[in-house]
């Protein structure tokens, strides 16, 4: 691993936590965005590779 992989996964997981907190209702009041996520975390889950990718979100 490269160490400016290295730094990434550790400067995402440093805020992984606060950020599953902030935005843990966000998605009730989505219900279709809700379906998209749910859909895409099973095939993931299905596919056995648990790696997917990093991408900013948005809020609102």
């Amino acid at each position: 691993m490269t160490d400016h992989l290295a730094a990434t996964r550790a400067s995402y997981d440093a805020v992984a936590a606060d950020h599953a907190e902030l935005f843990k209702d966000q998605l009730p009041g989505h219900p279709w965005e809700k379906a998209l996520v749910t859909v895409f975390a099973d095939l993931v889950r299905a596919d056995g590779n648990l790696r997917v990718a990093d991408l900013d979100g948005h809020d609102g």
